[in-house]
């Protein structure tokens, strides 16, 4: 059944995945700083790039490529294209914040006119990721 699956759309499918696993756990590492730090949950978005909104992007493909999966082999590898990235998430730890600091670090720098900005930094500046 798994012949029936296009190379392209193979590795269209595990390059979504992977993508959208980089950005989960981006956004899970700012969280984590928040929380470390005593900062409300939503302090994380000001850490977070604007390019950050992209990550639609390969969520689309995933499912794309999740539809066609279902179309091509049936029930069984559509369940298993489903399923994989809920389990990555939840088996795959937390990357060391200090991967993802410096472009958190950046992005509060650029917000120098926002005094909530100038906060967040400080604070994960004291939460020693940097």
């Amino acid at each position: 059944m798994i012949d029936s699956i296009p190379d392209w759309l193979l590795w269209s499918y595990l390059a979504s995945v992977a993508v959208e696993l980089y950005f989960f756990l981006m956004q899970r590492s700012a969280l984590e700083i928040c929380r470390a730090s005593q900062l409300p949950d939503q302090a994380r978005l000001m850490m977070l790039p604007s390019w950050y909104r992209l990550v639609w992007l390969p969520r689309i493909l995933k499912w794309v490529a999740i539809a066609m999966v279902f179309a091509r082999t049936g029930l069984d590898w559509g369940i298993a294209a489903l399923v994989l990235p809920f389990m990555l998430a939840a088996w795959f730890p937390v990357v060391p914040h200090r991967h993802f600091a410096p472009l958190f670090a950046k992005t509060l720098s650029e917000q120098s006119l926002n005094p909530d900005a100038a906060i967040v930094k400080e604070a994960l500046q004291g939460s020693g990721a940097l």
